[in-house]
Formats: structure tokens, C-alpha cells, sequence
């Protein structure tokens, strides 16, 4: 879909074919955070990832999924996370870098939390944060 100008890839990208179940074009939302195993062995494989699927709605949600796909197509990325706010995705962030020991760091610190948290040693991974020097 890269030959595919800005707007067409705000509305395509993701679902690139119709919604096999009801041949809708636009994105059906399912409203439910529960999915259905057939065997214990069903769920798992499904939690160990060994199987496709759903299993939790905000683990795997066919809608998050085609949102995500959409916004690194639009941004250039190879993927993309949504998350349900900015604490989680500071959280993330953070946690991320903390843990692959990152040397980089943000230009300019645009909250509070960030500055607050960056000298704690990280409470899940229990790395310490990348050494930086703040600019303005």
C-alpha cells in the first residue's frame, strides 16, 4: 500500500480487504474484552502465542490492531502501539530504554513525569537508566 497517497492509507491500511464476516468496508468494532476457547489446550497456545488469535482485549483486539498498522503506515514506521493513555506509554517508553541499556535520549523533556523518573533505577527490569545530559 506504499503507492497509496495520505488519504487513502488513513482509511485502508490494515483492513486491506473487507471484513470477511460481514464484507463491511469500514472497520467493525467488536465490543468485548472476552473470547471463547475451544479446550484448555486451545487457550494455551493462544497465550503462549503459539497460536493466532484473540485472547484478551487488550492484548490482541482486531481494531487496536488495524489503528496500530495505520499509524506507522502513516508515520513511515514498521509498527506502531496504542496505548490507553500517556502515562502508559511514558511507562513504556522508559522501560524500554532502561532495559536495552539505550545511550540516546530526548532532546528536550516535554513533562514532569519524565524528568521525576529518569534517575530511579527501573522497578520491573531493575536496570538503571541511560546517563544523560539534559538540553534545552
Amino acid at each position: 500500500m506504499s503507492d497509496y497517497k495520505f488519504e487513502t492509507l488513513q482509511l485502508h491500511v490494515g483492513q486491506e480487504q473487507a471484513d470477511p464476516a460481514s464484507d463491511a468496508r469500514a472497520v467493525p468494532i467488536y465490543q468485548t474484552t472476552s473470547y471463547v476457547f475451544h479446550n484448555s489446550q486451545h487457550a494455551a497456545d493462544r497465550f503462549g502465542l503459539a497460536d493466532a488469535g484473540n485472547i484478551y482485549g487488550r492484548l490482541t483486539n482486531s481494531t487496536q490492531d488495524v489503528l496500530e498498522k495505520r499509524v506507522a503506515a502513516l508515520e513511515g514506521g514498521s509498527a506502531a502501539l496504542a496505548l490507553a493513555s500517556g502515562a502508559a506509554a511514558i511507562t513504556y517508553t522508559i522501560e524500554a530504554l532502561a532495559a536495552t541499556a539505550a545511550t540516546s535520549s530526548p532532546r528536550r523533556l516535554s513533562t514532569a513525569a519524565a524528568t521525576t523518573c529518569w534517575p530511579t533505577p527501573c522497578p520491573s527490569t531493575g536496570s538503571q537508566p541511560p546517563s544523560w545530559t539534559p538540553t534545552t
